[in-house]
């Protein structure tokens, strides 16, 4: 019914966000269907995606005719020092930090388990040692990505394998500058050329050698944070799959990392949504003109937060699924950010340990530079939602997911018993509010940004106002 749908429905730009749900609500239905789904969704990029008309399918299972890569390394002169996340003006150690996770529980801007896992850092700080991390590489698919892990990896003393396009000399001048300064080591592959970096597009094969060749003795941790506009974002996740598809067929024991966006769909917990309606129903002196928005823009704007009930098949369990969507985000970021959540669901299935944990919406360079988005992003602030400056970001889910790798009892465990696979991205989620906020994230972003710009322009307003009033005082 939903491949039907899809294929089916017409105005896709308008209406592709329900599919999307209706994806998630059968995964949700029972475990194998999540996992069948997600392994169906992967077997069908392979048979759909095609580079120089030849299918993925068939390329993967060639012998490989694309050249080896080279390799530069350079190794950092730091010296080590304890973790710190930058957050709120200040540089917080671990107990400093979990007292700050605190706070962020109570706004509603994180789970407790985010806490938790904070915690349980700071009575384990060796976790985030060179000595620790030295038995891992860590393969960073968009090393020069603001929010990759790539810095925060350096400075705690690690491998890093540094995956990145050509010709980005900014980039790559930027990462080694920092890798010498750091305890860490820096690793970057080299084009026939010899320039610095490669094309995931054309160089998935190669690259997926590279990393298990620089990767001997160690345990791989392998992380796609890799962006890109319109429908280049799905080309280069589906590239990055392939990537992330061969390591873990040449080294079982591979790990992998990744962010999930707060806007995608997810199965939320029933504390969350049980804090969203409390908000939703608490009056205040904006509860008039935000019902009367909701009521006149028929839910379009700022529609209450309530989620599907999802009932699944053994009748047992019972899931509330929220979307999160921002429709102006497009098609082509929702299927890039599904194809990763279908490989991080097969992984784990698989038996790989699989850290993919919700980040906050955070103030990076792209988000700044787009006026609209800007104004979204710092207006939602007036409905409890939480933007992060980059580097916090980083800092903090770096952490979290190096947590995922070795705590026992993390979700990422692929021994952990889990009531549905989807269920892997509630723990440690970071999502600024999203999950517990009185209104849907489509319905308010448009109001945010209305908001900002209004709190922009009121100082002139007052400004213009008392001009005109002493003019008319004068008259």
């Amino acid at each position: 019914l939903l491949a039907t749908s899809v294929l089916e429905g017409k105005n896709w730009r308008a209406n592709y966000y329900k599919h999307f749900v209706q994806a998630n609500a059968i995964a949700l239905s029972s475990s194998d269907d999540c996992i069948s789904s997600a392994e169906a969704g992967l077997a069908s990029l392979r048979s759909t995606f095609q580079l120089n008309q030849v299918s993925l399918s068939k390329i993967e299972g060639r012998k490989s005719c694309t050249l080896p890569l080279a390799t530069s390394v350079v190794a950092g002169r730091g010296t080590e020092q304890a973790f710190v996340c930058p957050m709120n003006g200040k540089e917080h150690e671990l107990v400093s930090l979990s007292k700050e996770m605190k706070k962020l529980v109570d706004l509603g801007g994180a789970e407790p388990s985010v806490l938790e896992s904070v915690k349980r850092l700071s009575k384990n700080p060796e976790w985030l040692s060179k000595k620790f991390l030295s038995s891992f590489t860590f393969a960073i698919l968009g090393a020069g990505s603001q929010m990759g892990p790539c810095q925060t990896l350096l400075r705690l003393g690690a491998t890093v394998l540094a995956v990145d396009l050509k010709g980005r000399d900014a980039v790559w001048n930027r990462l080694s500058s920092f890798a010498e300064s750091t305890p860490g080591t820096l690793v970057i592959p080299l084009s026939n050329d010899g320039e610095r970096g490669c094309d995931i597009l054309t160089d998935f094969e190669a690259i997926g050698r590279w990393i298990v060749e620089n990767s001997v003795g160690k345990r791989i941790v392998i992380g796609g944070f890799l962006y890109a506009d319109g429908s280049l974002f799905a080309r280069i996740a589906v590239a990055a799959d392939a990537v992330i598809d061969a390591v873990c067929k040449a080294r079982q024991d591979t790990c992998l990392i990744s962010l999930c966006s707060p806007t995608e769909v997810f199965s939320v917990p029933k504390e969350a949504n049980e804090e969203a309606r409390r908000r939703y129903e608490a009056l205040s002196v904006h509860t008039p003109w935000e019902r009367t928005v909701s009521l006149l823009s028929g839910n379009r704007y700022l529609e209450a937060n309530v989620p599907t009930v999802i009932q699944a098949k053994n009748g047992i369990h019972e899931f509330l699924l929220q979307d999160s969507q921002v429709w102006q985000q497009g098609p082509n970021y929702a299927f890039a950010k599904l194809i990763q959540r279908w490989r991080n669901v097969v992984a784990r299935h698989r038996g790989h340990r699989v850290s993919s944990n919700v980040a906050p919406a955070s103030l990076t360079v792209s988000v700044m530079h787009n006026q609209l988005i800007r104004a979204g992003m710092l207006g939602c602030q007036f409905f409890g939602i939480i933007p992060f400056e980059p580097v916090t970001s980083n800092s903090l889910m770096t952490a979290l997911a190096i947590h995922d790798l070795i705590e026992e009892s993390s979700s990422a465990n692929p021994r952990t018993v889990l009531k549905n696979p989807m269920n892997l991205f509630q723990q440690n989620a970071v999502h600024g509010g999203t999950w517990r906020c009185a209104y849907k994230t489509n319905s308010y972003t448009e109001v945010s940004a209305v908001l900002y710009g209004m709190k922009s322009v009121a100082p002139y307003v007052a400004i213009g106002g008392l001009g005109l009033w002493g003019l008319r005082s004068r008259l």
